[in-house]
């Protein structure tokens, strides 16, 4: 299982510029990130959504978007519940169940 380590607004800002500064110095992206530890992909990542950011807004969105993704999670689930019970109500009511259930 691959270790993913979660870094706050802050660390990506520093991160960010000292890659600016190797970049400055002549060092190529693919030295530069790996000097940082990082991967090209998560660099651009971060300098094309984080640049220029205060470290809380980057927490700030980043909670948002977890919160987010929790809360679709839940719709979904609620969405499934929902469609086994109409489905039962149908299968009840085809054969006259519903009726007598509810007497």
């Amino acid at each position: 299982m691959v270790y993913r380590k979660w870094l706050k607004g802050a660390q990506i800002l520093a991160k960010l510029k000292e890659a600016d500064v190797l970049l400055a110095q002549g060092l190529t992206m693919k030295e530069v990130c790996r000097k940082l530890h990082v991967h090209q992909s998560t660099y651009e990542h971060w300098r094309n959504n984080y640049q220029g950011m205060d470290p809380e807004d980057i927490d700030q969105i980043r909670n948002l978007k977890h919160k987010n993704h929790r809360l679709r999670t839940q719709l979904y689930e609620r969405g499934r519940t929902l469609t086994l019970i109409s489905i039962i109500v149908y299968i009840l009511a085809t054969f006259g169940l519903v009726y007598w259930l509810m007497r």
